[in-house]
């Protein structure tokens, strides 16, 4: 009776540990994600400045 506990204390600890990695790389993965899509944004508004300034006339 006492092993079983003793075995189900580890498994839940391990399984503890793995939670809080696979959380921890999940923030990392959103961390870069929202630095490529607020990179991304800025790239787009520099490409559309100027937008409609000119007017082709000669069409």
């Amino acid at each position: 009776m006492v092993e079983s506990i003793a075995a189900a204390s580890m498994v839940y600890s391990q399984l503890q540990t793995q939670q809080a990695v696979s959380v921890s790389l999940l923030k990392d993965v959103m961390d870069t994600q929202t630095a490529e899509a607020s990179q991304l944004l800025r790239n787009l508004d520099a490409a559309v400045t100027g937008l409609g300034q000119n007017i082709d006339i000669l069409a």
